[in-house]
């Protein structure tokens, strides 16, 4: 996809006041995993097919890929993994 539209996928998140986020840095970082996601996972018509799914549709989506699940993991323990990832930069 380009990326203008992940970013547009990325401020779209961070717009949506999601209640399970306690802090919005952990939406900040959710948000920003979801886009790198899209972007290394998806090619542009996988994308465009994807953004015309229903929402029931997108949440299974998200289900089967385990990127929701993986993003939220990072979401909740990105110190700990942006601190290992600038160790090993």
């Amino acid at each position: 996809p380009l990326k203008s539209h992940i970013d547009a996928l990325k401020t779209a998140c961070l717009n949506n006041n999601d209640s399970s986020f306690d802090s919005p840095i952990k939406q900040e970082k959710y948000c920003d995993c979801l886009g790198k996601w899209f972007y290394n996972n998806m090619n542009r018509v996988e994308f465009h097919n994807f953004l015309h799914l229903s929402h029931s549709e997108k949440v299974k989506y998200f289900e089967k890929n385990e990127a929701q699940k993986m993003c939220l993991f990072y979401s909740e323990n990105y110190k700990k993994f942006d601190k290992l990832k600038k160790k090993n930069q």
